[in-house]
């Protein structure tokens, strides 16, 4: 037999709650949790498995821009970029001479190459291989002497944040998808 329960009444002038303004409602909430559907097991919305996830979640290309190595042609370019409204998220360059270049990731890829175009930029849109690097003496010369053995150049790389004890590296390299797979082998990024 079921145990019944009995309440009192609220007082008048009150509600349940405890607030005097507050009115009793009674709501079905059968069902509510259970319409939410399940989270993604995988894709770009699943969530992280820490340094040693997927590192085919969502594909990202950088912009690979040449400059020349004089004041304001950083600004000229990411003001370009600014005014589109677009996001940079991830940025690296250096000069060398007379000319330099900048590895640019942003929000917006479409738009990012509108942008670049209309400022009158060369420019190179490549794929990045993002992968965890443990923040370690050696750990990336051991990920880049992995993809020069396996013939695979990087153009450029920068950092792209923290988990735990790794940097997340994008690696923009002449092909993603070897890079990828040396980066994903056991222990390859993380050192």
């Amino acid at each position: 037999m079921a145990e019944q329960r009995f309440v009192e009444p609220p007082v008048e002038g009150s509600s349940p709650s405890g607030h005097p303004n507050s009115l009793p409602v009674q709501m079905d909430t059968s069902g509510i949790i259970g319409s939410l559907p399940d989270p993604p097991s995988n894709g770009p919305f699943s969530p992280s498995d820490g340094p040693e996830r997927d590192l085919e979640e969502v594909p990202m290309n950088a912009f690979l821009v040449e400059l020349e190595n004089k004041a304001g042609e950083l600004a000229r370019v990411t003001e370009a970029i600014a005014a589109k409204g677009i996001d940079i998220t991830g940025v690296s360059g250096s000069t060398c001479g007379s000319s330099g270049s900048v590895a640019l990731m942003t929000d917006n890829e479409a738009a990012t190459r509108t942008a670049l175009q209309a400022a009158g930029v060369t420019f190179r849109e490549m794929e990045a291989t993002q992968a965890p690097i443990a923040a370690a003496p050696g750990s990336l010369a051991k990920a880049c002497r992995r993809l020069a053995d396996a013939g695979v150049n990087i153009e450029a790389l920068m950092p792209t944040g923290m988990e735990g004890d790794h940097v997340m590296i994008a690696f923009i390299t002449g092909d993603a998808a070897k890079a990828r797979q040396i980066l994903t082998t056991a222990g390859s990024a993380a050192g």
